[in-house]
């Protein structure tokens, strides 16, 4: 698996990516007229609310991302 970061979604196949990136100063097109548009702002937000969910989790447990990432991948080279 590479160690590099993706800089799109991978469930949005790159010709639609332009397509969803709306241009914030065009009228004629709101987020709300594309049907497309939403599910990806809706996704967007559900995925930033697991995140803060997972973090605070964490901090409830007295550790961080890295070091929950660190210990999977231990655990993974340990098999």
């Amino acid at each position: 698996m590479s160690s590099r970061r993706r800089s799109a979604h991978p469930a949005i196949p790159a010709e639609n990516r332009e397509a969803i990136t709306l241009n914030s100063t065009d009228s004629a097109l709101s987020l709300t007229d594309d049907p497309d548009a939403q599910t990806v702002q809706v996704s967007a937000q559900v995925t930033k609310a697991r995140r803060a969910a997972f973090k605070a989790k964490l901090a409830q447990l007295g550790t961080t991302m890295d070091a929950e990432f660190n210990r999977c991948i231990d655990e993974v080279l340990a098999r």
